[in-house]
């Protein structure tokens, strides 16, 4: 075979391993789509393969393989219509060898083959890339790729002669002590040269403690038949990270967890606390923006520049604008424009917008609705399903009356309107520009522009009887 084969050339089929039961994690989620920085483990490996233009994906389900199988395909629609993403089941668990057997049908015979654990999700692309192209580059039918771990138990050890090359695998459970002292270790991830694969799989034998079809004898067997087998060690080890338990699950959170936050503060964001800031991997932070200890900030979030994020505040799906202040408050799916201060302690729902210059204070919850420029709701108020059209005050326990029992009604408050403390707006009902609800009253009637509406009981004053 020639020294620079044309593997990339005639396409890589990637076969992602993910039919493990995961009993250690006790769980009835299959452990394929356990979460880590919210997205489920299967869905951060099928990027990594995705991103490296593979010919087909094949992932091998075998727990829970209609659910893992139905979520993969909700996440790759097209390249499951056009067939490069494609599965195989493995019925019985009996080993990584047998899961790579039940993926043979779905594999060209002309095509690289390169093989991901179903359990390791901090595998970079680039990785991924490097090890393919040097792969192309060489002669060798297969290729291993190792990391070197302070605490290597329960991994399979890579064996080296005494020059250094690469020898072969051992299981843990099959290793001996002096094996056992090795800390460079197999991470599941193996290149075959066209051909090789299907020709020496069917060889393998469970000829071991654990009695099952183990996939690192396939090396061995194409050592046997004189064939060259390359080892290529991983820079940064932490990516060898396999999850089988609720502490690697959350280890390896920590990890993704520290690149994400890594890689903002790397583009001019300051994290006060990044260990204990929560940023998921499609949220947007501009420059000079400040994360407060505390913060979650999650789904397709957009934070602008110079904003303030303040601690334990918590914001989905939701865009902030420029020179914002967020003060210990939750925001969901809701358009907050620049130059705002929200909280402490606001609730910000679904559906709303919030234009520059406003203020949202201490206790206010606004939902589904639309507030305009420089409108200060200070502190205590409910705002539902309401439309404020901007420069408007709200005073401390007003409320919007928006639910009737079985419908939700609007309401709408004109332009430079000023509503006082206390005030019951019992919608459908529409508030005119520059009027002023004094405070106290429950306004079930629309109020005309430039009205003062007052609606309360009158006042009386009786002398209180002495007491004997």
């Amino acid at each position: 075979m020639s020294s620079k084969r044309a593997s990339l050339s005639s396409g890589t089929d990637i076969v992602i391993l993910a039919a493990g039961l995961g009993a250690r994690m006790k769980s009835s989620t299959p452990k394929a789509l356990q979460r880590i920085c919210e997205r489920p483990i299967l869905r951060w490996i099928l990027e990594a393969a995705f991103s490296v233009r593979a010919s087909r994906v094949v992932v091998v389900c075998g727990h829970g393989a209609a659910e893992v199988a139905a979520a993969a395909k909700s996440w790759y629609p097209k390249d499951f219509a056009a067939g490069r993403l494609v599965f195989a089941t493995q019925k019985k668990q009996l080993g990584s060898g047998d899961a790579l057997k039940a993926a043979l049908p779905k594999l060209s015979l002309k095509r690289t083959v390169l093989v991901l654990p179903g359990d390791a999700p901090l595998v970079r692309r680039s990785t991924i890339a490097s090890l393919m192209k040097i792969f192309s580059r060489s002669d060798a039918a297969a290729s291993v790729l190792t990391a070197e771990l302070p605490e290597p138990f329960g991994y399979g050890r890579i064996l080296r002669s005494g020059s250094g090359e690469f020898t072969g695998i051992v299981e843990h459970k099959d290793a001996s002590d002096g094996q056992k002292a090795v800390a460079e270790i197999n991470t599941g991830v193996y290149c075959f040269a066209p051909g090789h694969l299907k020709a020496s799989i069917s060889d393998v034998r469970p000829d071991n403690a654990k009695k099952e079809y183990y996939l690192t004898d396939v090396v061995g067997i194409l050592r046997r038949r004189g064939l060259k087998v390359t080892a290529e060690k991983l820079a940064d080890p932490s990516e060898a990270l396999g999850i089988n338990t609720r502490a690697e699950l959350a280890a390896a959170e920590k990890n993704l967890r520290s690149a994400i936050n890594g890689a903002h503060m790397a583009s001019g964001v300051t994290f006060l606390n990044p260990e204990n800031t929560c940023v998921g991997p499609d949220v947007r932070i501009g420059r000079d923006t400040t994360i407060q200890p505390g913060v979650f900030l999650k789904g397709r979030t957009v934070v602008g520049s110079g904003c303030v994020i303040g601690q334990g505040s918590y914001i989905k799906d939701s865009s902030i604008g420029d020179a914002c202040s967020i003060r210990s408050s939750y925001i969901y799916e809701s358009k907050i424009a620049s130059d705002v201060l929200i909280g402490p302690f606001a609730h910000i729902r679904p559906g709303t917008v919030i234009k520059s210059k406003s203020r949202v204070g201490n206790f206010t919850e606004i939902k589904n609705s639309f507030v305009g420029d420089a409108t200060k709701l200070s502190h205590l108020a409910y705002v539902g399903d309401t439309y404020l059209e901007g420069d408007i005050n709200v005073g401390a326990g007003a409320i919007t009356c928006n639910y009737d029992g079985v419908n939700k009604h609007r309401t709408r408050i004109g332009r430079g309107s000023f509503i006082g403390s206390n005030v019951n707006l019992v919608a459908p009902v529409r508030i005119g520009r520059r009027s002023l609800i004094g405070a106290g009253s429950t306004i079930t009637s629309d109020v005309p522009d430039d009205t003062l509406a007052i609606e309360r009981g009158r006042q009386f004053h009786k002398p209180r009887k002495k007491r004997r």
